[in-house]
């Protein structure tokens, strides 16, 4: 058998072991320990006789050793595998010396102890042998965390749940499990937050930021190949798939399409007059004559099609005279390759603000019905003040700067130069 390590031991004249060791191996070894054996010179002439007890019980008496050179007194005594039980290892070393056939005694004895360690490496042959390295396992365990094997270290509160990601935690769980979760096809949410659905049909997360899903979300901040929204379920904006942006329920805004009223041609009958005013030249409509201005207007391409329209005007009064103006606007509006219906007239009257040079914005039509309306469809239209009119009772000409259609947009521009 081949020898794994020498132990010496020295045995005084008072049969104490003076040598102090303290380790033999570690248990299941496959090597022996070799004994070096010395004795003192009272023992020359004796039969020398090595027993040993492991943790398991006493094992047989080894065979007797002559010591029959006085200048040397040492011998050689391996401890065989099977002494390698974990635990105290007993060696006594007696020296007897046989007078005849019926008589031996004793002359001398030494005992000492050794200590076989347990080791990851061990074979264990019984049962009591795998219990010790259960046990010794646990001890191990308890260093972890500088703990014990119920706090800070492995304990059985740390549940391990199917697709569940587990985590660590300083405190008196060691193993936990957590809200994340990947699924058997490999999609990964947190309490419903990083889900497929939110994610957008298989969504993936993988390694170095990159956000997948299938061909819908990719790395390096892309959106390919499905339509993104940001915002809630009815209230969104929209990216589709041929990346054109839109805008749905309250994501959508306002804007003028402006009507300069100081621009248009008036009527031959009727016309309000002009009046140099700050520095420019407006129409001043008149307090005693109806006066009137005709005009068009073109739908926008960024305009929500199917949406309302609001008109309004913007007015400046010269004076700081009280009292209402009488006024009628009137607007026939229809689509491409579509007949002009008959003029609607709305009617209103607006209260003037009696402070001087004051801009004014005044609503004549709170809604146009635009229902089945397109981009680039017209409306023809005219706006006049009924100056004679009994309920006009602000005493001064109003002068007129511009008119202008509020109108919904859900997208920039239209998809081509004449549809959405």
């Amino acid at each position: 058998m081949a020898i794994l390590r020498t132990i010496t031991i020295a045995v005084t004249s008072s049969d104490v072991v003076t040598k102090d060791v303290s380790f033999a191996g570690y248990e299941g070894e496959h090597l022996a320990t070799d004994l070096a054996i010395t004795v003192p010179a009272s023992w020359d002439t004796y039969t020398a006789y090595v027993s040993w007890r492991a943790s398991d019980g006493w094992l047989d008496e080894s065979p007797a050793y002559l010591i029959a050179n006085p200048a040397s007194l040492h011998f050689h005594y391996q401890l065989p595998q099977a002494a390698m039980k974990k635990g105290p290892l007993y060696i006594t070393i007696t020296a007897r010396k046989t007078i005849d056939v019926d008589n031996t005694f004793t002359a001398h004895t030494a005992n000492l102890t050794l200590n076989v360690s347990a080791s990851v490496n061990a074979d264990p042959t019984y049962a009591t042998d795998f219990l010790n390295a259960i046990q010794d396992h646990e001890e191990r365990l308890n260093t972890l965390e500088g703990g014990t094997a119920t706090a800070n270290g492995i304990t059985s509160a740390g549940v391990i749940e199917d697709n569940h990601i587990t985590r660590g935690d300083g405190g008196t769980r060691g193993i936990q499990s957590s809200t994340a979760v990947i699924t058997d096809v490999g999609d990964m949410f947190v309490d419903g937050y990083m889900t497929a659905d939110n994610l957008y049909t298989y969504g993936t997360v993988y390694a170095e930021g990159d956000i997948t899903s299938g061909t819908d979300i990719t790395a390096v901040g892309k959106v390919e190949g499905a339509t993104g929204h940001f915002g809630g379920a009815t209230h969104y904006s929209e990216f589709e798939a041929d990346g054109t942006y839109r805008a749905v329920g309250d994501a959508t805004v306002w804007d003028d399409f402006v009507v300069k009223l100081g621009n248009l041609k008036a009527p031959a009958s009727d016309p309000p007059s002009t009046a140099a005013y700050k520095g420019s030249e407006l129409y001043s409509f008149s307090k005693t004559a109806t006066n009137i201005l005709y005009f068009e207007a073109q739908i926008p391409h960024s305009y929500k099609e199917g949406s309302n329209l609001e008109f309004h005007i913007h007015v400046a009064y010269p004076t700081n005279g009280a009292g209402n103006s009488r006024w009628t606007f009137t607007y026939s509006w229809a689509n491409r390759n579509e007949a002009f219906p008959a003029q609607t007239s709305v009617s209103v009257t607006l209260p003037a603000p009696a402070i001087l040079d004051k801009h004014v914005l005044h609503e004549i039509v709170a809604s146009i019905d635009g229902a089945g309306k397109t981009i680039s469809s017209e409306l023809l239209c005219s706006i006049s003040r009924i100056g004679g009119d009994g309920a006009d009772t602000y005493d001064s000409a109003i002068h007129a700067i511009s008119g202008d259609f509020h109108f919904e947009k859900d997208t920039i521009g239209s998809r081509t130069q004449t549809t959405k």
